[in-house]
């Protein structure tokens, strides 16, 4: 009886030392998946601004040839300012905590 009780007893404290290290270990973690989930979503958000400027870029490239200055003053504008927007929301992302 005493030997059971010891068993038990002692798996019990197995468990509760398991839950412990593990309650631990996430809080441990949580930072560092924190940190890698803002940087995953500065990477995505500068290939998306980076692919969308390039297209932008083409397009400014086309409509100048066809247009002339005026269209290629605008076009120039609209890159420019998609690429301040880009870089603003790098920015927030990086202040973000």
């Amino acid at each position: 009886m005493a030997n059971d009780l010891t068993r038990i007893t002692s798996r019990a404290l197995d468990r509760r030392e398991d839950r412990e290290q593990s309650r631990d270990l996430r809080a441990v973690q949580r930072p560092a998946k924190r940190a890698a989930a803002r940087i995953q979503a500065a990477a995505i958000t500068a290939h998306t601004g980076l692919v969308s400027i390039e297209a932008l870029t083409a397009c400014e490239v086309a409509a100048s040839q066809r247009q002339g200055a005026i269209v290629d003053a605008r076009a120039r504008m609209v890159v420019d300012a998609f690429t301040g927007l880009v870089a603003n929301e790098l920015a927030l992302l990086a202040l973000e905590r």
